[in-house]
């Protein structure tokens, strides 16, 4: 997914095993999410607390590049 996520708001979703691989991900809340197995690719716009917080969700931070 190439998209411009920002302020979104993902409190309480289910993305679970979305592909959210070369989205940018500024302003967004992930209060309650469920996100395991979703993959992120580089986790653009995303911050070092979110993204710790993410990873304990589950997420899959991965390059967004196909080899």
């Amino acid at each position: 997914m190439d998209a411009d996520l920002i302020f979104a708001n993902f409190t309480g979703a289910d993305i679970t095993k979305a592909d959210l691989r070369g989205a940018t991900l500024n302003e967004t809340i992930w209060i309650n999410a469920l996100v395991n197995k979703c993959e992120f690719g580089e986790g653009i716009g995303l911050s070092n607390q979110q993204r710790q917080d993410l990873l304990l969700g589950g997420v899959i931070f991965s390059s967004s590049k196909l080899d």
